[in-house]
This record gives structure tokens, C-alpha cells and sequence, in this order.
């Protein structure tokens, strides 16, 4: 440990390195440590070891108010003008999508469709063949006897991410065996993304 009288400086040193500093005029504490970083806080584990880290539960957010069409192919149906949003970590973490779409259908058939979203690392639109990367079912088994408005559906899906690297959400969804004919479509979708022990987005 070294004292500097002058600044009013105690430096904790290893082989002449600084490794913690404690300034009793400034009443700043400097911890220089490898995992240090602009916009990190100090963490502990279990048994009190510190480190800098980034805060928890980043949060990047996107809208979609344009309603498309999902087609009777037997196939995926995605938006492809541009991805839904996209979110870049500043390091490896895991990130929670949390998307809530509308479903409706304009006529009075039965009608079942898995509503979700792809979720990959090019920023080239996912094709019809491609399956979705979390959903969920929506709509009725049986014939309602007249047309019904916006459903909600909500989907939520946990994924590792990897620091540095670009996801790209594309929204979608996929015709089940009770879907009858076009006529189906996706409304406003709202989407959130947050990341746990990761750096942003």
C-alpha cells in the first residue's frame, strides 16, 4: 500500500500497478480493474469477489402498426418490407423477447393460426419454408358464427445472445389445419426486448 500525502491518496499496489485507489479529498474511489467500463456498476458473487459489470435488464423497444396479410399455403407468412427491430448487446447475456401481436380474421370460418417471430443474425428476410422461432395458437376450433375482431397474442422466449452481434425480429405466423382461406391478418404489434447481465443495446 502506498500513501501520497500531497493528494491525499491511498494506493493499494501490486508490482508497482494500482489495483485500488481511495482519494480522501475528491472522495472518489477507483477500482481499475480488467472489467472495468464506461456506464458499469460493481457487482459482487456469493462470497463477496467484485467486478465491474453492466446493470441488469437493458430494455430496447419497437412498433409495428402496419397490418399484413397471412397467406393459406400451409406455410410461414413474415413481414419482409424490414425486420420488426433489431438489438445489438454490448456483451453476452440473455435476452427475454417479449412481443404482443393482434390477430384478426374477417370471416365467420373456423379459424387457428401460431403467431410469433423469427429470430436470426442476417438482416435477410426469413423465407416462407423458414419456422418460426417462438409462438403461440390463436383463434377458434369451431365455427363462432360471425366474424371476430383483434385477438391479442402475447409471446414471450428466452435466447443466449452473443456480445457485439446483431439480432434480427421478423414478425410472422404460420396457417394450422383449421384455417380455411385468406382473409386473416396481423394488426399493431408491440415488441420489448430486455437483456440480463448484458450491455445494452
Amino acid at each position: 500500500m502506498q500513501y501520497q500525502d500531497g493528494s491525499d491518496i491511498f494506493r493499494f499496489i501490486d508490482g508497482r500497478t494500482p489495483v485500488f485507489n481511495v482519494n480522501l479529498n475528491s472522495l472518489d474511489i477507483t477500482y481499475p480493474h480488467a472489467s472495468a467500463g464506461t456506464g458499469k456498476y460493481l457487482s459482487s458473487d456469493a462470497v463477496g469477489t467484485a467486478k465491474w459489470d453492466y446493470a441488469l435488464g437493458p430494455i430496447k423497444g419497437a412498433t409495428y402498426t402496419s397490418f399484413f396479410n397471412i397467406l393459406d399455403n400451409g406455410m410461414q407468412t413474415y413481414n419482409t418490407a424490414a425486420p420488426f427491430m433489431t438489438f445489438t448487446p454490448a456483451s453476452s447475456g440473455i435476452a427475454k423477447i417479449e412481443i404482443s401481436m393482434n390477430y384478426n380474421f374477417n370471416t365467420s370460418l373456423p379459424s387457428q393460426v401460431f403467431i410469433g417471430f423469427f429470430v436470426g443474425t442476417t438482416p435477410t428476410p426469413p423465407g416462407n419454408s423458414v419456422p418460426l422461432t417462438a409462438g403461440n395458437r390463436v383463434g377458434f376450433a369451431s365455427n363462432v358464427g360471425s366474424a371476430f375482431g383483434d385477438l391479442s397474442v402475447p409471446v414471450i422466449h428466452y435466447m443466449n445472445v452473443t456480445a457485439n452481434t446483431t439480432y434480427y425480429i421478423w414478425l410472422g405466423a404460420s396457417d394450422s389445419a383449421n384455417f380455411s382461406q385468406t382473409g386473416a391478418s396481423i394488426g399493431t404489434s408491440v415488441g420489448v426486448v430486455t437483456l440480463h447481465q448484458s450491455g445494452g443495446m
